[in-house]
């Protein structure tokens, strides 16, 4: 009996409020990398920088781009932090 594909979230804010998801059905044995570029993410975010360490998660555990999926996985995509959690708290301190 052949496996079943794997069902498989990819998802990316590019800002607050906006949402890049798809939902995809690839082959046992795809990894993360298999997903993302599958998806399109490169195309219509090209600011998305998920070749960068510490960039890729499924379910907000840090994963490497060759990490083998699991049916049901949501891949997440971050983006870089804008502001350091010390300069958030600063700037929140300065207004209060």
């Amino acid at each position: 009996m052949p496996e079943r594909d794997l069902a498989v979230d990819v998802v990316f804010a590019p800002c607050a409020g906006e949402a890049f998801v798809r939902h995809l059905s690839l082959p046992p044995g795809s990894c993360v990398r298999d997903a993302i570029v599958r998806s399109g993410l490169e195309a219509a975010h090209p600011e998305a920088a998920w070749q960068q360490s510490g960039n890729l998660g499924i379910f907000g555990r840090v994963v490497r781009p060759e990490q083998c999926l699991r049916d049901g996985d949501q891949v997440e995509v971050y983006r870089a932090l804008t502001l350091t959690p010390m300069q958030a708290r600063r700037l929140r301190a300065a207004r209060h």
